[in-house]
């Protein structure tokens, strides 16, 4: 049988005073090297010193919206037979979105269809009646003009009778009396007829005016049932549908939303913070991840939300033709220039209008230095240099803080 043998106290404390020593040896080799750093330039990041103008920005992110919006409710209450089109299709004005159906509707098209068939029946039996009273009304009349022209003939034959003294004063006088008798018939008889006529065409105005009703009635019903298709009668996208199969809708309850796709501004959000930097028709880049374009602030939301503030960006650029709502973008707003001025990309870790330590490279950039430096504002990716420094001068950027010498190698 093998004997396990347990390690001595001794041996133990001959490895612990091992182990120190090699981590104090360690621990002088890293400060020495610290003094003499020698680092690959592959593996730094190096930027150069620019002069020019830098423009300062607010950074912003949100989507593109339509600058117009069309809502299409329901017309009537009804219920959604069909679902033809979804959020993010392309419509025009003739395009159908969705098809209701109203039991109801029908019904009452076919009552009012039927009751516009009997007003038009009962206007052409009020012309026939008005015919046959108004031929009723002249045949009386004819029937008395010529009874008035037999009395006139015969008094006037009278009238040389009674002159001979063949017929006696009395009969004269009563031919003369029935002649003007029948007469004045004609004359109530025409005024008669006159009035008549009047009475017959305002009766066929007033049925004529029922018959209009009762079109406006039935013109109101077809057109309620012909938008139970539900067409976009806009042209752009829809953005938004309200709803599903078989929902039972009321009148003026949402459809759709659909946005313009020819009209298109961007809406963005920034930091609370920044929103004191942005005003009104200032210049903006708008980056949709395909193109850039340039627009101008029109409208700053005063309500802050989730402390980010929302800001309208009109576009000064035709848009592509990729380009549609709710698309995500970024935004770049200017909010002022810095003239003539030094600067860099921004190094890890420093902060706007702070001092920070670069190790700064010679001229043959073989060698690095310590040098601080007093930054500005920051632009982006860029930072303002307050320092006398030269454009054309090279910077470590990378973070280099660990270090403590004054002096990197590099290779």
């Amino acid at each position: 049988m093998d004997i396990i043998k347990k390690k001595s106290s001794k041996s133990r404390t001959k490895l612990y005073i091992s182990a120190t020593i090699a981590i104090t040896a360690l621990v002088s080799a890293m400060v020495l090297n610290n003094n003499n750093v020698s680092l690959a330039k592959n593996t730094l990041l190096i930027a150069k010193v620019k002069q020019g103008d830098l423009a300062i920005s607010v950074e912003g992110y949100g989507k593109l919206v339509s600058e117009k919006l069309k809502l299409i409710t329901a017309a009537t209450q009804a219920t959604v037979s069909e679902v033809l089109l979804k959020p993010g299709a392309q419509v025009s004005e003739k395009s159908i979105i969705a098809v209701l159906e109203n039991p109801y509707l029908t019904q009452q098209l076919t009552n009012e269809q039927q009751e516009l068939a009997q007003l038009q029946a009962n206007f052409r039996q009020l012309k026939v009646n008005q015919q046959r009273e108004k031929l009723t009304e002249q045949a009386m009349l004819t029937e008395v003009k010529s009874a008035y022209q037999s009395a006139r003939l015969k008094r006037q034959a009278q009238q040389q009778l009674v002159d001979q003294g063949i017929i006696s004063q009395i009969t004269f006088q009563q031919s003369q009396l029935d002649e003007n008798q029948l007469d004045a018939r004609v004359k109530i008889l025409a005024n008669r007829l006159q009035k008549l006529s009047l009475v017959h065409l305002e009766a066929l105005n007033i049925q004529q005016q029922r018959i209009e009703q009762q079109l406006g009635k039935l013109t109101s019903i077809e057109q309620q049932i012909e938008q139970l298709t539900v067409k976009a009668n806009f042209e752009g996208v829809i953005q938004h549908m309200a709803i599903k199969l078989g929902q039972s809708l009321q009148a003026g309850q949402e459809i759709a939303v659909i946005g313009s796709t020819k009209r298109l501004i961007a809406e963005i959000v920034i930091p609370q913070n920044q929103a004191s930097l942005v005003q009104l028709t200032q210049q903006v880049t708008i980056d949709t991840r395909q193109t850039t374009i340039t627009g101008e602030v029109s409208r700053i939301d005063p309500i802050v939300e989730n402390n980010m503030v929302k800001v309208d960006i009109k576009l000064n650029e035709q848009l592509p033709s990729n380009a549609r709502p709710e698309q995500s973008v970024d935004a770049n707003i200017i909010t002022k220039v810095l003239k003539n001025v030094s600067y860099i990309e921004k190094p890890i870790n420093v902060m706007t209008n702070s001092q920070h330590t670069l190790y700064r490279l010679n001229s043959t950039q073989a060698m690095a230095k310590r040098t601080k430096i007093s930054f500005g504002e920051t632009a982006g990716r860029y930072i303002q240099i307050n320092s006398a420094i030269k454009p054309g001068e090279h910077f470590i950027l990378s973070d280099l803080s660990n270090y403590q010498s004054e002096t990197i190698h590099l290779h």
